[in-house]
């Protein structure tokens, strides 16, 4: 195997790697420490126009204000049914697995054989 074709392995081994790990840091999760309104805007009088339930796992899209003071910050959240905003201090954003790194690529192995291990699976190219 060539200099050139084993660079070509592994850039396109990187490739697949990168590419497997961007949807697992695009979004971020929070429980929900308490039972919460879910709000149409982000200010106490609006409209409520959803239900979570304590425990509840969701799924946050934004938070607008300062969420680290948990006075006067919201946060944006999507659920089944209509997505919509609750007090940030009704979310525990600890309690949620975190992502486990993914494996470094690893050196082109002389039987031209390149595997790569995701998230979701993996596979093998065999050259």
């Amino acid at each position: 195997m060539t200099l050139s074709t084993s660079l070509k392995l592994a850039a396109l081994a990187l490739t697949l790697v990168v590419s497997t790990a961007g949807g697992a840091f695009a979004s971020q999760y929070a429980v929900l420490n308490t039972d919460s309104d879910v709000l149409m805007q982000p200010i106490g009088t609006s409209l409520q126009i959803n239900w979570v339930e304590q425990a509840d796992q969701v799924k946050v899209i934004k938070c607008v204000g300062n969420p680290q003071s948990l006075v006067g910050a919201w946060c944006k959240i999507k659920i089944p049914g209509q997505d919509g905003w609750v007090r940030s201090s009704a979310l525990n954003f600890s309690l949620v697995p975190q992502p486990q790194p993914f494996p470094q690529p690893q050196p082109v192995p002389p039987n031209g054989q390149v595997c790569v291990a995701g998230p979701n699976g993996s596979f093998c190219i065999t050259l």
